[in-house]
């Protein structure tokens, strides 16, 4: 998509894949606008309205869940207590 800043020497040929590609991407975006292939939506109804009340989050919330969260949670985990076999 961004010939222009690739190194080296970039085809001819590739500015006119990214204007397919990019075309190609407007008709789906239009066609799901149309035909309504956007819809049903987990967030929002039809008339473009949250379908759950939104919440935000105080600074102190979000710090209380920080630990709990990401790639290295260090919250202890609690051990599967199903039984095996």
């Amino acid at each position: 998509m961004h010939a222009l800043r690739s190194t080296g020497i970039s085809p001819a040929v590739s500015t006119w894949q990214n204007v397919r590609m990019m075309m190609h991407a407007v008709r789906l975006v239009l066609g799901w606008r149309i035909i309504g292939g956007a819809w049903p939506n987990p967030f929002f109804d039809r008339a473009h309205r949250p379908i759950r009340p939104v919440t935000v989050l105080t600074p102190a919330e979000r710090e209380a869940l920080r630990p709990l969260c990401g790639p290295s949670p260090s919250a202890p985990r609690e051990q599967d207590t199903r039984a095996v076999g």
